[in-house]
């Protein structure tokens, strides 16, 4: 397996500290302790455990649509109407879930997605059950369903939460998280951390850059002004700055490629633009990416072909079928084609559409691939696609 994330584990509690939003955590969890130290088993229904909820998604997840709808009356009764699920698995931890808990978990996840999202979901039932629910947003799922977790998609139904945590599950056991953590540490919770401050805060042993590429980038975010700006290291800008405030509403976080400082921006959910001053999309790619990425129609992000022929392969064909469809990654009638994998693996949002013209005329001019018709795996109709060049 080539991605290593989950090699280098450590405890993240020091690194994800540095978060400025990290002590709304830390109050949001401490207002759930207090409705259950004032009323005990009728803590689900306290005015306090309502009040965390809407802390965390007011300040974790306050550029989603679902949060600006949040209020009193709507999250009271979803923990009502879920309640009794809620109780039944206090039982469980993510070490310890089995099939009798996982599908009162998607249910319930279900559940919660309709109101808060399926990220606001996972960040409201972890502050419920943080030993049980692992939360995640769209950059971890991004990450992770490349190699690590296949199969999440965007997390848009209860069915793809669940795979997420079996394999999570799995993931515990096989690298020995819990070994490598403090006594009476809450597993889950810290996964979830980890996955935070390695893939969103990007922090963490990096490889190493090509000689021949000595630019990196600067994404600067304000939670008070909300924004994040992409920089070229190294731009006035920044050290205009300084890299810091006083009251930490803004926070500098460096990045390897345009590309990774753009992915973290949007995970943000903040509004993004690329600095006026030294203006860093207009900067040459490193030559290796100018030579071998293939770029997205959406979201800049890129792959390299050589990916694409090795899945091909993998099928046991020499083509993929184009498939690009207007319609939500679930939905779409052609999951064995060019525009499925582009989705699953690639796309920022997988309910765009990835294998368009542009997508394919750029694959031909590689002289790796060549234009055809060929018969859908899926419908058993000859429709467009490419074919891989054998030299």
């Amino acid at each position: 397996m080539s991605d290593k994330l989950y090699d280098e584990f450590y405890d993240p509690s020091e690194d994800f500290l540095r978060e400025p939003r990290a002590f709304c955590s830390e109050i949001a969890t401490q207002l759930i302790s207090q409705a259950k130290r004032n009323t005990g088993d009728s803590w689900y229904e306290d005015e306090d455990t309502i009040k965390g909820i809407l802390l965390l998604l007011y300040t974790w997840n306050f550029a989603a649509k679902e949060t600006k709808k949040l209020n009193f009356q709507n999250v009271g009764k979803l923990i009502q109407d879920a309640k009794d699920d809620l109780k039944f698995l206090e039982k469980y931890s993510i070490t310890t879930a089995d099939k009798g808990a996982w599908g009162m978990i998607e249910r319930v996840f279900d559940q919660f997605r309709n109101l808060f999202g399926q990220t606001g979901a996972t960040k409201a039932l972890s502050l419920l059950n943080p030993a049980l629910f692992v939360m995640w947003d769209t950059a971890i799922r991004k990450r992770l369903k490349k190699e690590l977790i296949p199969g999440i998609m965007n997390g848009e139904r209860g069915k793809y939460y669940i795979i997420f945590l079996k394999d999570i599950q799995k993931i515990i056991e096989e690298y020995r998280i819990a070994d490598k953590l403090a006594k009476n540490s809450v597993v889950a919770k810290k996964v979830d951390e980890y996955h935070y401050v390695r893939i969103v805060m990007n922090k963490g042993v990096k490889l190493p850059k090509n000689a021949d590429d000595k630019r990196g980038f600067t994404t600067y975010e304000n939670i008070a002004n909300p924004h994040v700006t992409i920089h070229c290291d190294g731009c006035n800008q920044i050290k205009k700055h300084g890299g810091q405030h006083r009251y930490r509403q803004g926070s500098y976080e460096n990045h390897e490629t345009y590309t990774d400082a753009r992915t973290y921006a949007e995970s943000t959910g903040l509004p993004t633009k690329d600095c006026s001053f030294c203006k860093p999309l207009s900067q040459p790619e490193p030559k290796e990416t100018n030579m071998r990425m293939i770029m997205l129609p959406y979201g800049n992000n890129a792959f390299n072909p050589d990916d694409l022929k090795q899945y091909i392969r993998r099928t046991g064909r020499n083509y993929i079928i184009q498939g690009q469809v207007a319609c939500r990654r679930v939905d779409h009638p052609k999951p064995s084609s060019l525009d499925c994998w582009l989705r699953d693996k690639y796309a920022q949002n997988p309910d765009t559409k990835q294998a368009v013209n542009k997508v394919i005329g750029a694959l031909v001019n590689t002289g790796e691939f060549r234009e055809g018709d060929f018969i859908c795996p899926d419908s058993g109709r000859r429709i467009k696609g490419i074919r891989i060049v054998e030299v």
